[in-house]
């Protein structure tokens, strides 16, 4: 995935959602987003990981996934201490 690439995810409603990238070969971060557009928290992923990743504290309306450090390289960094 090139540095100007990434997938967003609109959920249907706001809720404390569950990531799984067992499928994917990269890795990634995820950036869970609140209603109002604001990052709440991001976690690293790690490929072909088969456990769940959550936000810790917070609801979200979407996430985005770009390739992992996106966030720290464009100085978006909002990390949660126990990122995953």
């Amino acid at each position: 995935m090139a540095e100007t690439e990434g997938m967003i995810f609109v959920l249907p409603y706001t809720q404390r959602a569950l990531v799984l990238d067992e499928n994917c070969y990269l890795p990634l971060s995820v950036a869970y987003i609140d209603p109002d557009g604001v990052i709440q928290e991001i976690h690293d992923l790690q490929p072909q990981n088969t456990t769940w990743s959550s936000p810790h504290r917070t609801k979200s309306g979407s996430h985005l996934k770009p390739p992992q450090g996106w966030f720290e390289r464009h100085k978006r960094a909002h990390r949660h201490d126990g990122a995953h």
